[in-house]
């Protein structure tokens, strides 16, 4: 073996035959080594240099010759025995403008890490696709680091690897800001039908024969936490690619109702209740926006690199009927709702943020209802089944999400649930004869079966983007199911226990919904004061 220690060796026009350690400096100008390159140094390439043999060490191969930018991205280097590095650095010469790099054409197996430095020069813009290596064994991208590429805002650049035995570095809309849509879709279907999970308004039966009609007011709080997933489908590469999306939220609410109802089969045998409601949810959700390579045109994920953190109130009115009949009970309601969204991107590695700080709003009406019997198992007892199902419609428009070099816009979006249940129920009678509970246990299935949810990125400002946006489209939480256990309290009450009131009801729920989207926990508990 040659052994090259400290100093300068420059290969102006000759080959080494044999193998190669370099601890200093060597200056491939049309030389070639025909075994293999163990390198601790710095070794230089202009135009065009080979290794017969095996690459390895952790020093640095330059192929930048352009010292503070504008060199030629036309030098390559041929390594024809497989790379095996711990840490090697790459420098190349890279041009966005004309699309142009250094060359790296390895032959054999790829491995250990490298770092690929670029001297970069010009500006590239969404789509950007430049050859930088060959190779024969495919590589795994997550082993190469790069430096000296434009960070941090709306686009983004990474290795792209076709399968085909070529690597890429193209640049894109930030996958970052589809997840960021993918996670406004998630919260929203969380919103919508976990939040405020269809539920019927809090009614309850009452009156007598001789005053069958009286008015009554509930309340309801909620509490819980959540998981859930997606997916985003944005072009990337040339290719459309589906990235992954996930939040974690915590979430609350408060829900007041009042109503008029009659009972006692006041209506032709029906007994009907009217009334209005309003409430407000708050909560906040966390998304992880993680590195990525493609890879064959699927993304490749490494660490998390920054945070999509977001809070979110929602406020909103409706009005609601319910009926019952004999066994048979079903309601109706509609409701105007606005939600506040405060969304800021957090670097978690330097170079990583997206560039966004804004808050924006969505504006929805849902219209909702549901429909059940009581089957009586064994009256004795107190045990009934209770089928029911229902729908929840809401549509959705949302104003745009502003970042400092692009602006997002999602479009008008729907959510369209259905959901079928069944409950077993027992209800026990207190020894006093005034006051019952009722126990329950409810398994629920839920699907939705809106459209995906469409934005658009535009870079810059809408009338500036001449390219026209870059297009992406979010799920939403499709199916999942939910089991729910609870109580239910029934209390009537003398004249004068509680002013005017006649009955108290009280109730206490434990949700757990699960599913490949979704995962959660709620309590809800309610209470409601019929006069």
């Amino acid at each position: 073996m040659d052994n090259l220690a400290a100093g300068t060796t420059n290969l102006t026009g000759g080959d080494i035959t044999g193998n190669v350690s370099n601890e200093g400096t060597l200056i491939f100008d049309g030389g070639n080594v025909g075994g293999d390159f163990a390198n601790s140094g710095v070794a230089t390439v202009t135009g065009s240099a080979t290794i017969g043999g095996q690459l390895t060490g952790s020093g640095t191969i330059s192929l930048d010759d352009g010292g503070s930018g504008g060199g030629s991205t036309a030098d390559e280097l041929i390594v024809q025995g497989g790379l095996n590095t711990s840490g090697m650095t790459f420098q190349l010469d890279l041009d966005l403008s004309a699309e142009e790099s250094d060359q790296l054409d390895i032959t054999g197996a790829i491995s250990g890490t490298s770092t690929l430095a670029f001297d970069t020069v010009g500006t590239g813009g969404s789509g950007t696709d430049i050859d930088l290596l060959t190779y024969t064994v495919a590589p795994d991208l997550n082993d190469f680091t790069l430096i000296g590429l434009p960070e941090g805002g709306a686009l983004i650049y990474v290795l792209d690897d076709d399968g085909g035995g070529n690597v890429s570095l193209v640049s894109n809309v930030n996958p970052g800001i589809g997840a960021l849509a993918s996670g406004i879709t998630l919260t929203k279907s969380l919103i919508g039908s976990v939040i405020n999970r269809p539920s019927s308004p809090f009614i309850a039966g009452g009156g007598s024969e001789e005053d069958p009609c009286s008015p009554g007011m509930w309340g309801r709080v909620i509490g819980g936490t959540a998981d859930a997933t997606g997916t985003v489908t944005a072009p990337f590469g040339g290719n459309d690619v589906e990235f992954e999306g996930e939040i974690s939220a915590d979430y609350y609410g408060l829900q007041l109702g009042g109503d008029f109802s009659c009972f006692q089969g006041f209506y032709n045998g029906w007994n009907l209740s009217f009334g209005g409601l309003l409430g407000v949810n708050q909560g906040s959700t966390s998304q992880p926006v993680r590195s990525f390579n493609i890879v064959a045109g699927e993304p490749d994920y490494g660490p998390v690199v920054s945070r999509n953190e977001t809070d979110f109130t929602q406020s909103y009115v409706g009005a609601y009927v319910g009926a019952a009949r004999d066994r048979l009970f079903a309601d109706l309601q509609y409701r105007i709702e606005r939600t506040d969204f405060e969304v800021e991107n957090v670097a978690v590695q330097a170079g990583a943020e997206l560039g966004l700080d804004d808050s924006f709003t969505s504006d929805s009406r849902t219209l909702s209802g549901s429909i059940g019997y009581v089957f009586p198992i064994d009256e004795e007892r107190g045990i009934n089944f209770i089928p029911s199902g229902g729908f929840s419609y809401t549509q959705t428009d949302s104003s745009t999400v502003e970042f400092n070099d692009g602006v997002l816009v999602i479009e008008d979006s729907a959510t369209e649930i259905g959901f079928i249940a069944g409950t077993i129920s027992r209800t026990q009678v207190q020894p006093s004869g005034t006051s019952a509970l009722n126990y329950f246990g409810t398994a629920t299935y839920y699907w939705d079966f809106a459209d995906e949810v469409i934005s658009n990125f535009y870079e810059g400002s809408i009338s500036a983007d001449m390219d026209g946006p870059d297009r992406s489209e979010a799920s939403n939480l499709n199916e999942y199911g939910e089991v729910s256990v609870g109580v239910n309290y029934t209390q009537l009450l003398e004249p004068g226990d509680f002013g005017a009131a006649t009955q108290l009801n009280a109730s206490f729920r434990v949700d757990a919904r699960f599913s490949d989207t979704v995962e959660s926990v709620g309590l809800t508990a309610q209470a409601r004061i019929q006069f």
